[in-house]
């Protein structure tokens, strides 16, 4: 099964990025394919890809600082759906509803084959 996990937080820097992380390394244990969509902790241009415990992590860039970082950004939300628009994901786990999740997971709610993708939805906070 294809899986989309996509979190708001920066890569390895705390929060709910860990608990995707986590969810992701042990559902590819079991023999998924995981993509795990996160922000950057610095870039503020290009994407980064990166392969740990079998999830592939997607940092993407973010043009705000500090505490703007955390899933505010429009130009972070544009990439990622941008980015995103070829996957056909069985599932997508947004990790908050945050613009840079939320918006690309509705997008790809619907995948090319017109075949819908199941979205779970986990409000991080709560």
């Amino acid at each position: 099964m294809r899986i989309l996990l996509l979190n708001h937080n920066t890569a390895f820097g705390g929060g709910t990025f860990y608990r995707a992380f986590h969810a992701g390394r042990y559902l590819a244990r079991r023999g998924h394919d995981v993509t795990l969509v996160t922000t950057a902790p610095h870039a503020r241009w290009g994407v980064r890809h990166e392969a740990q415990d079998g999830v592939l992590i997607v940092e993407t860039p973010d043009v705000l600082w500090g505490v703007g970082r955390t899933g505010w950004d429009l130009y972070n939300t544009l990439v990622r759906v941008a980015l995103l628009r070829r996957e056909q994901p069985d599932i997508i786990h947004a990790w908050d509803c945050r613009p840079v999740v939320i918006f690309p997971a509705l997008a790809l709610r619907w995948n090319r084959s017109g075949r819908s993708a199941r979205l779970v939805i986990d409000w991080a906070d709560w």
